[in-house]
């Protein structure tokens, strides 16, 4: 969620682990990685440890407490540890394999504390974010037990691997991108959404009802892992009404805001995307394609440089440095549309594409560090 001041930053590893993320990106697409450890390294090192440091960057804001410090900005990097790790274990060393899973439901069940602290500390009633926040920590903590129960049980593997992947997929990053949008869209159009606290309050019991019927249904009783889709649909078709009346804004809107939209539109076909695609590993890849990889790249040209300058007196840099980044966004958003689509199709060019345009973002976001004016980065 995004803070009313971006100034007011938490001394958390934004920048490296942001950095590492949009890195990871680009080798999942480009490098001739096995499946499993192209669906990890996206994920696990890139995705899990992002999502922690901007939990921990934005609760004080939601919860009006102060700013992380000390030992509390441990978890993004226990998470980035975790998932180093975890894709290891599938390259060469599968005994650490656990080892990264514990890791992960240490540092899961660490943020999770120090959310619930702020929760009792916070002046009034705390941004309905910060529960959707919570909600998807718990919903990778269980995932992770999940998958802990199959490693430490081989026969109940396979099934253990079908919750963990639902309940990260459409639980941990699902809810987090949803809750997220619904407040940096119209950050990003430069207006207020009265109805967004409304939904969020209203929307979360079907955001985290999805994930767990999908996952126990696909475990146990198909009909239940529909009733999970039809679910999924709730949250993003009802954040789609409250852009609806901002269409005007979208549609003048620069191409930053046309990303996120072609991502939530790509989380939308989803569902019924899964009852049609013959195996999970084609929806994976559509999920990072085609949804991740147009988010963080259209919220990165956002917030990037908010939090590389986040005094006042760099005003008008942070604003120029957004419209380069958000220069060739739509474009971006396509290829990677294009780039899922042709995924569907098993196409061996699929990922390559993905990779050109998460290259190109790359190129720019190291246009906009080398002119910052100043030399050195801020230690965040």
């Amino acid at each position: 969620m995004l803070p009313s001041k971006p100034e007011q930053s938490a001394k958390t590893p934004l920048i490296p682990v942001l950095y590492t993320t949009l890195a990871s990106l680009l080798l999942v697409a480009l490098a001739p990685l096995p499946w499993l450890t192209r669906v990890h390294l996206a994920l696990a090192v890139g995705v899990m440890p992002l999502i922690f440091v901007a939990i921990l960057y934005f609760s004080p804001t939601l919860t009006r407490t102060a700013p992380a410090s000390g030992w509390q900005v441990a978890p993004p990097w226990l998470a980035l540890l975790a998932g180093g790790l975890a894709v290891a274990s599938f390259l060469a060393w599968e005994g650490v394999r656990m080892v990264a899973l514990l890791l992960a439901m240490v540092a899961t069940l660490w943020l999770l504390y120090q959310l619930h602290q702020r929760r009792h500390r916070c002046l009034g009633t705390p941004h309905g974010g910060l529960w959707w926040y919570q909600l998807a920590l718990a919903c990778l903590f269980l995932g992770l037990l999940a998958m802990g129960v199959g490693v430490l049980f081989p026969a109940y593997y396979p099934l253990a691997r079908l919750i963990h992947l639902h309940l990260n997929l459409l639980g941990f990053v699902a809810i987090t991108a949803l809750g997220t949008l619904h407040v940096l869209l119209p950050t990003m159009l430069a207006t207020f959404d009265p109805t967004t606290a409304q939904r969020l309050h209203q929307d979360w019991p079907f955001a985290l009802a999805a994930p767990l019927l999908i996952a126990v249904g696909s475990v146990w009783w198909s009909p239940l892992a529909m009733l999970g889709g039809l679910f999924a649909l709730v949250a993003p078709l009802q954040l789609a009404k409250g852009l609806w009346r901002l269409r005007e804004r979208c549609r003048n809107g620069h191409g930053g805001v046309h990303s996120l939209l072609m991502a939530l539109a790509a989380f939308l076909a989803m569902p019924p995307l899964s009852m049609l695609l013959p195996h999970h590993g084609l929806l994976v890849g559509f999920f990072v394609q085609a949804f991740l990889m147009p988010l963080i790249s259209g919220a990165a040209a956002h917030l990037l440089p908010l939090w590389l300058l986040s005094d006042p007196q760099y005003a008008s840099w942070r604003q120029e440095a957004q419209g380069q980044l958000f220069r060739f966004a739509l474009l971006r958003a396509i290829l990677f549309l294009l780039a899922a689509i042709a995924g569907l199709h098993e196409a061996s060019w699929s990922w390559p594409l993905a990779g050109l345009a998460m290259a190109s973002f790359l190129v720019q976001v190291g246009v906009v560090v080398w002119r910052m004016p100043c030399r050195h980065l801020p230690r965040n």
